[in-house]
Parts: structure tokens; sequence; C-alpha cells
């Protein structure tokens, strides 16, 4: 028999007050967060709890369920002087695709996504609990500021009944709701350590300018400064995880590899020039034209670029 959809769909009120915040894995894109929610229901036949899923989890449980047959003293679901108020608690590790394209200054947008699983939303929908919801101010997120905390319901529409008997044709659209926490970095100590080597990489070749053609190991100090630049490119990918975006932190390693290449290009110039008797003019070229520029250059992209990063998030 098709499904008989009534008027007006049946509704729960249900909220979710995050306790806990933790295990941020940017390497395998994941975190985990601890959090309470509750129901409150007109009739005990619904049993929301119950028949929610996680979207995007990769492990979850619902422990210390609790049910009771209360009286309705507040605006919940009135005129009804009797309601059923549920309560549980959920630990769970969900899936997130960490974005570091503008480390340290970045925005992390994290949600959880609690979706029923039985009846689709022309039959049950949820209702937020938008006063009773939140998170603990006192959370603690070591590197983090949490700035904003959002709850919302949406309809879901899947191109398929998943098999329902019950629904002819048509698509499967089911009621979500939307927890959303807006984290913003407070940790730039982390972005100095992993930029650290690479500063003293390029500061080391722009002082490499200063010896003169003649000095054996020049062109050496280029070759590690460049090395040690590759070394600490790896590093920064390993501690922030692969991503598909290119990253300021890509960009400053980049940046610096490139103008350390420069810096080796002209040590080969002006060691023609000594070769060939010109050394007051490869002294010129290194230290009163090529020092300067490298130096003023470098620094004013990257006052750019960490600017424009700070500005965005």
């Amino acid at each position: 028999m098709p499904e008989v959809v009534s008027a007006s769909p049946a509704t729960c009120r249900v909220g979710v007050y995050v306790t806990g915040l933790r295990g941020f894995d940017f390497l395998n894109q994941s975190f985990t967060v601890d959090f309470k929610v509750w129901s409150v229901c007109p009739s005990a036949d619904l049993k929301p709890l119950e028949t929610l899923s996680i979207v995007d989890s990769i492990d979850w449980s619902l422990d210390n369920v609790t049910q009771f047959e209360v009286e309705n003293n507040s605006n919940n679901l009135s005129p009804r002087d009797t309601l059923y108020w549920t309560q549980g608690e959920i630990k769970a590790t969900l899936y997130y695709r960490w974005d570091f394209k503008n480390y340290p200054f970045d925005r992390q947008y994290l949600t959880i996504n609690l979706q029923e699983s039985a009846e689709r939303a022309s039959r049950f929908i949820y209702t937020p609990d938008f006063s009773q919801s939140g998170y603990q101010k006192a959370l603690d997120t070591p590197g983090w500021n949490i700035k904003q905390f959002g709850i919302r319901e949406q309809t879901t529409v899947y191109a398929s009944t998943f098999g329902n008997p019950r629904i002819s044709q048509g698509e499967g659209q089911y009621s979500r709701l939307v927890v959303s926490l807006d984290l913003v970095r407070s940790d730039v100590i982390s972005f100095l350590k992993l930029t650290a080597g690479v500063y003293a990489a390029v500061a080391l070749s722009a002082m490499s300018l200063f010896l003169d053609q003649d000095y054996a190991d020049r062109l050496g100090i280029l070759v590690g400064t460049l090395f040690a630049a590759v070394v600490n490119l790896q590093v920064a990918d390993s501690s922030l995880g692969q991503t598909s975006t290119f990253t300021l932190t890509d960009l400053i390693h980049v940046t610096a590899i490139v103008y350390i290449f420069a810096a080796a290009c002209i040590s080969l110039y002006s060691r023609h020039l000594t070769d060939n008797g010109n050394h007051a003019l490869a002294i010129r070229i290194d230290r009163q034209i090529s020092l300067p520029l490298f130096v003023i250059s470098f620094c004013v992209f990257n006052a750019i670029v960490i600017a424009y990063a700070a500005i965005v998030g």
C-alpha cells in the first residue's frame, strides 16, 4: 500500500549540548566530540534518539539513555500537559576535511549531523531546541577559540527510497539536525616552528652573497640551504597532513626554494665574471644589486601573503 502522508509531520524538540571537543587528527581527517542529546516529544511512541544516525561518522556510541514522562512547565510543544523527555550522551569520531589554506589564520567549521533514519520527513521532522542547545563555555580546546555555535533543521533529499516498500516512487527525504561549531586558531607558535627552518635557510642564502667568489664553499652553502628548505616543506606537509590545496605554508616554502635557486644562479654568474677578470663587477652585482633586491622583495612578499591570509582567515 502506498504511504499515506499526513497533513503535518510529527515532531519532537531535539537539542545538543557539546561537552568535549578533542582528537583533532589532521592526517586522518577527523575529530572527536562528546555531547549530550535530548528530545522532548508529545507521545511516548516517538523515540528519535533510538532512530537517529550520525552522518560522516567514523565511530559513535549512545550511552546513558533515560526517558521520563514529565509535566510540561515550559513552552515545549504547548499546550500539552504531559511530555516525554529522553536524554543520552554521545561520543563520536567524525570525518572532517581540514582546510589549512590560510594556516595559521585558518577557520574551521565543524559540523555534527544527526539524521532521522527510520521515518521520512513527511512523517517526522526535528524541531531544534534553540534556547537550550550550546556548548560548555569552559571547553578545553588548546590552540583554538570557539567563535560561534549554531543549530538548525534541514531536510536532506536522496535520489533513492532505499527500497522502502511503502513508497511507490520518488525520493527519500529525511529530517536532519545540523550542529555547527566555528573554530578560529589562536596558536601561532606551531607556524613559527614550521617556518623557522625555511626562513633561516633564506637568511643564509642572502648572507652567502657577502662572500667572495673565490670562497670555495659559497655554492655548497646554497646547496645545503636548498636541501634544508625542501626537507622543511616535507616536515610541514607531514605535520598538517597532505592537502589538495596550495596553502600559505606551501607558498612560503616554494618561494624560498625559488629565491635560494636564484641566489645560486647569481653566484654562478658572479663566478663567471670573476674568472674573466671582472671581480669588481661581480662584487657590485652580489652586494649592491642582488642582496638588497633579494632581502627586500622576499620580506615584502611574505608580509603581503601573510597579511592577506590573516585578513581572509
